[in-house]
């Protein structure tokens, strides 16, 4: 049959697709418009015939058209995998528009804390800091139970939130007011109450083609790649990017286009190795960093954009996914020769996190986050056979481990992220008062600077700012590297210069790594291969204790 759709291809340009089209729909299946949808939004784990999962990413949303170059035949399914076929030519460009978007509906949840469903005293503690702050709040269940190849794993989480919102301006006000009350940065989790719809008019340069279908077309491009152009990017700009694999077109949340790639997750992989470790790295550190991208890419299916059609975005919200085209013969490597291999922590995927350069001292989870403790993300010196840490240093100690050098697998000056090792940062009082201002507007001129708490590996998880009008109490890791204007970590040490009436002259910031410093130092990571060892051996250096297992 695919032989005579073929043969009958330039007949049926002649007569005009729009005819053709209703035909097609006669054929159909009778799953409705929302049954053809619901595919798209499931976090059911669909497979390849060789058993390897496939992952839907989001590529594209909030445009009215995308045009699109196949380098080989495609297969255009208007109703989706087992209705009618139509057979489109290679190195044409296709445009899809869209006309008629109507956004669907939704309720925006302010997530106050996340919890594995088996801590039930951590989220006991989490409702009960909510409920002294008079927080209304209740319990979703997100996430599943897969299964790969006869290995169960949990993806399940209970995600301590507000009452839901339908306006999301109203959910973002409020996401604000609670942040400014409780001092955390808090995020948004967002569940779908009725599909967007839109009409979907494909066109084809120097045809005759033209198909209009309700809400989705599917693009099945075999074996060969298409060339997506004008792809926005998280700079701002717009890029052509390469994908395989097949790709679907439907409206986005606000009625608009969405385009998202359906691709095996070793695909997905070798668009995104190359953007989250030099491709120039030695070949062990690139398997870590292929293991470690692999497990945060399935572990997210279920518990992300719940809310889209799609199971994971294609920016660092996620991973950042920039098609086949980025790929390169030093990760396609690595990521060959880890196929399939992902870190295991008890039935759960293990969260295989990971930094720049953790400034020789890397940090547990839950000092982080708040999350449950790991028992394989240890907070220790970036040296061979150091011991774990359960109690963070005083302030005399870390001063003196951050205004010294001391070996330290990420410190090197072999790759550039090393240059972060130890970093200082310095602010006039003015300066200071302007970029807290931004963030705490209440405290008026800052007067002072407590560091109350610390974890193990020496990274401040809460501070307290004594302002002019106000003093107030921050949390967790991230917020406190943005109340203070995005510094590189939260690993610090703070020297307040006072004038001779005892006020702030000048606050001076010793830091040292850039990001979070939990599980994997990338720049320890590579220096570790280029010294010989394994990824094995880097592995158990990271994340002790975790299991690996192949599971396609």
């Amino acid at each position: 049959m695919k032989g005579a759709r073929t043969r009958l291809f330039p007949v049926l340009l002649l007569l005009g697709l729009l005819f053709v089209a209703s035909d097609l729909m006669a054929q159909a299946t009778e799953l409705t418009s929302a049954d053809r949808l619901a595919l798209l939004y499931t976090s059911q784990l669909d497979f390849d015939e060789d058993g390897e999962p496939l992952v839907k990413v989001g590529i594209v949303d909030g445009l009215q058209e995308v045009s699109f170059v196949p380098q080989g035949a495609i297969t255009v399914l208007p109703t989706g995998p087992g209705g009618p076929e139509l057979e489109l030519p290679a190195k044409k460009t296709y445009t899809v528009k869209l006309s008629q978007g109507a956004p669907g509906s939704y309720r925006h949840f302010i997530v106050l804390g996340r919890v594995s469903p088996d801590d039930g005293e951590l989220l006991l503690a989490t409702r009960g800091r909510w409920d002294e702050l008079g927080v209304i709040n209740e319990v979703l269940e997100i996430g599943s139970l897969f299964a790969i190849s006869g290995t169960m794993f949990d993806s399940r989480e209970s995600l301590l939130v507000t009452q839901g919102f339908s306006d999301l301006d109203a959910a973002k006000t409020r996401q604000a007011e609670l942040e400014s009350l409780s001092g955390e940065e808090l995020s948004l989790h967002s569940e779908l109450a009725e599909y967007p719809s839109a009409t979907l008019e494909l066109t084809g340069a120097g045809t005759d083609l033209l198909l209009r279908n309700k809400d989705i077309l599917w693009v099945d491009l075999g074996s060969y790649e298409v060339l997506v152009k004008d792809v926005p990017t998280e700079e701002g700009k717009k890029a052509d990017r390469t994908y395989n694999g097949a790709i679907i077109l439907s409206p986005d949340r606000d009625g608009a286009l969405n385009l998202t790639n359906v691709v095996p997750v070793e695909s997905v992989l070798r668009g995104v190795v190359p953007s989250e470790m030099y491709t120039t790295a030695p070949l062990e550190a690139l398997k870590v960093q292929a293991i470690a991208a692999r497990g945060t890419l399935i572990s997210q299916i279920g518990s992300r954009h719940m809310a889209d059609p799609y199971n994971l975005c294609d920016e660092q919200h996620c991973q950042v996914f920039k098609g086949v085209g980025a790929a390169n013969d030093s990760t396609d490597k690595a990521i060959a020769g880890t196929r399939g291999q992902i870190l295991f922590g008890g039935t759960r995927i293990a969260e295989t996190y990971y930094s720049s350069n953790c400034g020789g001292l890397s940090e547990t989870a839950d000092s982080v986050w708040g999350l449950q403790e790991r028992g394989y993300l240890h907070a220790h010196a970036d040296q061979a056979g150091a011991p774990d840490r359960s109690e963070p240093p005083s302030e005399k100690e870390l001063a003196t481990e951050l205004r010294s050098e001391p070996k330290s697998f990420c410190n090197t000056q072999e790759y550039s992220s090393g240059k972060n090792f130890r970093w200082e940062k310095e602010f006039s009082a003015a300066e200071m008062d302007a970029v807290v201002a931004k963030k705490a507007a209440e405290l008026g001129h800052v007067e002072d600077i407590t560091i109350s708490e610390r974890g193990p590996g020496g990274r401040v998880s809460k501070l307290v700012v004594v302002g002019s009008g106000a003093t107030k109490e921050f949390e967790r890791e991230l917020t406190v590297r943005k109340l203070f204007g995005g510094l590189k970590s939260a690993l610090f040490v703070l020297t307040i210069e006072r004038d001779k009436d005892g006020k702030p002259k000048r606050f001076l910031f010793e830091g040292g790594g850039f990001g979070h410093g939990v599980g994997m130092c990338q720049t320890g990571a590579m220096s570790m291969a280029k010294e010989g060892s394994s990824f094995t051996e880097i592995l158990e250096h990271y994340y002790g204790g975790a299991v690996l297992k192949t599971l396609w």
